[in-house]
């Protein structure tokens, strides 16, 4: 969450952000390798281009890559081992759902209503990382405050896109096993975002920011 409007990736006049292609660390070249492996695996799918939703996250993806290798170098990061965790489980979790709904074969509750939420989680995430542009991040750490688009609303945009998306998900196929890693992924994700409220507490427009924008996930709720 790191961005001032006058100097986001989308909206930048000069040419110093290609600059940094040539300056990359080991954690964007880990991003960008693992964004383009999961770009090309879903290219190669036959169903890649056969719903919305796979179309949003598709281009999720691309958008990734892209800002791995564009992105600021941070200010400060938290590079705690538990940090690590937390950002590990909330991060490839998707990776154990498939799986799991694989083996599980969850019972179809209300599948067209869960379909129409994951795609309007996905097209918010997809705003929601474009606004964010090379101030993403995966640990936690401070690069620059982003204070427009849906970051006006609340603090979080993308960690919310991500509940809403699995809350579809159990809409189109629900499962014990399922809520069980949800919930667990859940736990991760708002430890995250706490630890990283704990690192941009450090930006001086942190106060300002907090005193217009007072809720984290939910408005009126946290």
């Amino acid at each position: 969450m790191n961005a001032t409007p006058s100097t986001s990736l989308f909206v930048r006049h000069d040419y110093r952000w290609a600059m940094t292609l040539f300056h990359r660390t080991r954690a964007d070249l880990i991003l960008a390798a693992v964004s383009a492996f999961e770009l090309f695996r879903f290219l190669l799918d036959d169903f890649a281009w056969s719903s919305p939703v796979h179309v949003i996250y598709l281009t999720m993806h691309g958008l990734v890559l892209i800002l791995a290798l564009v992105r600021r170098k941070p200010v400060t990061v938290d590079r705690h081992l538990g940090t690590l965790v937390l950002c590990g489980i909330s991060y490839l979790y998707p990776y154990l759902i498939i799986p799991l709904w694989i083996v599980r074969e969850p019972e179809p509750i209300a599948p067209g209503i869960g379909i129409t939420i994951l795609a309007a989680s996905g097209l918010f995430s997809l705003w929601s990382l474009a606004v964010l542009g090379a101030s993403f991040g995966i640990r936690p750490a401070r690069r620059r405050l982003v204070r427009h688009g849906p970051f006006r609303w609340i603090r979080h945009p993308i960690y919310l896109s991500y509940f809403v998306s699995d809350a579809g998900l159990l809409l189109a196929g629900f499962d014990v096993v399922l809520v069980l890693a949800f919930i667990g992924s859940w736990a991760a994700m708002t430890a995250r975002l706490m630890l990283e409220e704990r690192i941009l507490q450090e930006d001086p427009a942190w106060r300002s920011y907090v005193s217009h924008t007072r809720y984290r996930l939910v408005p009126g709720l946290f």
